[in-house]
């Protein structure tokens, strides 16, 4: 299955999706179903982050300050870094600030997994009070951890928004009347509690990209972004 997996990722990269060049970017770092080569993730990274993908631009800041099939060079690594936190991802303003305080971090600023911004695709929501019984909804209605965790690994989604309020994201769904083939996850970051939105479940990359031109107007323009579901699964785990 991973090879499936590469060749789904080759072909959407080639097609110049940053998203997939990003993802075939972490199987060459990290050596899943290919013979590591930081040369060719490098690369791929190069290329995402050219399209503005903030975990591809923090990826290569991590390469040039460790040395990572490149001479290390702490000046390039900062630029990376500034790219990514300008996008607001917080591991690469941490990083950047750390380095320019000449503070020795933990090496768990290495090479993000996460498949891109948690931060992206917010949906635009008025607050309102519902009183939804959350444990009803979660076995009758909207699914939840528990169904994404029960999904193939090789899997893939689509995450439609971002909220904080979680009778915000309830509503969203319902209005558009996509709630039966949507799910959610709470997730904390830095601190504060947020609830990610999904919409179905699809085999390959190239089915959820088909998907995601067939999503209501208004949900295309919260930016909505391919994810792969094994990745999710660490973010519940």
């Amino acid at each position: 299955m991973i090879v499936l997996q590469q060749i789904c990722f080759q072909q959407a990269a080639e097609q110049d999706h940053g998203h997939a060049q990003y993802s075939l970017g972490l199987m060459f770092a990290f050596g899943r179903g290919v013979d590591r080569d930081y040369d060719i993730a490098r690369e791929w990274f190069i290329r995402s982050a050219d399209k503005g993908i903030a975990q591809a631009q923090y990826n290569l800041g991590i390469f040039y300050e460790n040395g990572n099939g490149v001479e290390a060079d702490l000046n390039q690594a900062k630029e990376w870094y500034q790219r990514a936190g300008a996008q607001g991802l917080n591991e690469a303003i941490e990083k950047l600030a750390s380095l320019n305080s000449n503070v020795e971090t933990e090496p768990m600023h290495n090479i993000i997994e996460t498949d891109t911004n948690e931060n992206t695709a917010v949906l635009e929501t008025t607050s309102v009070d519902t009183g939804y019984d959350y444990s009803e909804i979660a076995t009758t209605g909207i699914r939840r951890e528990k169904w994404v965790m029960d999904q193939s690994t090789d899997s893939y989604t689509i995450q439609i928004g971002s909220v904080v309020n979680e009778d915000d994201l309830i509503n969203f769904l319902k209005r558009h009347n996509i709630e039966d083939n949507s799910a959610y996850i709470q997730v904390i970051i830095d601190g504060a509690t947020r609830y990610n939105a999904f919409y179905g479940i699809f085999a390959s990359y190239q089915e959820a990209e088909i998907a995601v031109s067939d999503l209501p107007t208004e949900i295309q323009r919260a930016s909505p972004w391919i994810r792969n579901i094994g990745i999710l699964q660490k973010l519940i785990n």
